[in-house]
């Protein structure tokens, strides 16, 4: 175990690749990367996805701000007690006349507020008191009217885009990340558990997609998304489920996950009610090679694009056309964290990363199956985050 606390971990790893990119002052947009950087969750900004979010870092003084809408103004508070707010908007909380603590603190934000959000960003950015000098601003969400209005007040920065700094520093995890993404993956997986418990010949896709939400709130998760797609729909990738239900002689591909503190899962299992069709086992074993053999070749200095040829020479040994855009990818406050496990991907694996390596097979028309599993990579290989057997599930109903 690290015996740096997350929080000077995570300044850390922001600090170094500042550094490298040469920026004095950091601006975050990202949710992900404003919860980096603060440990403020933008949950008004994940419902309203244009609402503007930003949190800004004075390299120098290593001081985080962050500027928000001021409906949310409780919600950091709550999270983060005093900070360096720049709140904004016409958002309105009324107040008790002798308020004191959080209540206080708010009120008093509000008489504080900015107009908009460019107005406060803009006096965030002054307050760091830099005269000149490299701005690295998150470009995952801003627009280019606000960059280039940023330019426009602020003539002597140089902004350079910054999603990449961001995605640099959070590859190698912390090993308090490590165990909320191990848990993520732990309440996945019994989730799934509990729906191949409950299967019965005519259960949709929708009650499966019910069953797993429902189990991943009562262990103390947050459902994030959830494929449950049955016979010829196991082949629509990232799909809504839905009233198609279960007979004696389907399968199921899952494709699903979970957030547990802001940290995500992905996990595939494949399901054959009763006894498998021939062409689902034979399917099914090559895909299963093919993650067998990437995750053999996982280890510290071991190039992506060298794990993606493992992953898809092994399948070819059964399924000679089989293609793929990429076998896997980083996990962390996203889904997808880099680095991507893909061709032509020349990023070295590193101790810590954390990765789902995966090798679906979708033909349309027919179907498709999955296997997917979460692995941290370790000084001499990988640790798995989960635990279940990655084997095809047979079921009888």
């Amino acid at each position: 175990m690290s015996s740096v606390a997350l929080k000077e971990y995570k300044l850390g790893r922001l600090k170094r690749y500042a550094e490298q990119y040469g920026v004095d002052i950091l601006i975050a947009s990202l949710h992900e990367n404003i919860t980096y950087m603060t440990d403020f969750i933008c949950v008004g900004g994940t419902m309203l996805h244009r609402t503007q979010t930003y949190s800004v870092m004075d390299m120098r003084s290593e001081t985080p701000s962050l500027v928000i809408g001021y409906g949310e103004a409780v919600a950091a508070y709550e999270r983060l007690g005093d900070y360096h707010y720049y709140c904004y908007g016409a958002f309105q909380y009324d107040c008790v006349k002798k308020p004191d603590g959080l209540a206080r603190a708010v009120r008093n934000l509000g008489q504080a507020c900015f107009e908009n959000a460019e107005i406060a960003l803009v006096q965030a950015i002054k307050d760091c008191g830099l005269s000149k000098g490299r701005i690295g601003l998150d470009e995952s969400i801003v627009t280019i009217q606000i960059w280039n209005y940023l330019r426009q007040r602020f003539p002597q920065y140089e902004f350079i885009p910054a999603a990449s700094l961001f995605s640099e520093a959070r590859k190698i995890k912390h090993p308090e990340e490590i165990s909320y993404l191990e848990c993520a993956a732990e309440i996945a997986e019994k989730s799934i558990d509990a729906v191949v418990r409950d299967m019965h010949v005519g259960m949709t896709e929708k009650q499966m997609e019910a069953r797993f939400n429902h189990e991943v709130y009562a262990l103390g998760g947050s459902p994030f998304f959830c494929v449950a797609t049955i016979d010829i729909r196991t082949a629509n990738v990232d799909t809504v489920n839905t009233d198609l239900g279960l007979t004696e002689e389907s399968h199921v591909r899952f494709d699903l996950g979970c957030d547990y503190l802001g940290y995500k899962s992905d996990i595939s299992r494949t399901v054959a009610i009763g006894k498998a069709a021939v062409r689902i086992k034979e399917m099914y074993h090559w895909i299963q090679e093919g993650e067998i053999a990437a995750i053999s070749s996982m280890r510290p200095g071991v190039a992506c694009e060298e794990i993606f040829d493992s992953a898809v020479k092994a399948v070819r040994k059964g399924i000679v056309d089989y293609r793929r855009h990429h076998c896997g990818h980083g996990i962390g406050l996203e889904i997808y964290d880099s680095p991507s496990v893909a061709p032509n991907v020349k990023d070295e694996l590193e101790e810590n990363m954390v990765l789902c390596i995966e090798t679906p097979y979708y033909i349309l028309g027919w179907g498709g199956v999955q296997v997917e599993d979460t692995l941290q990579v370790t000084r001499n290989g990988t640790y798995r985050l989960t635990k279940t057997s990655g084997n095809l599930i047979e079921v009888q109903l």
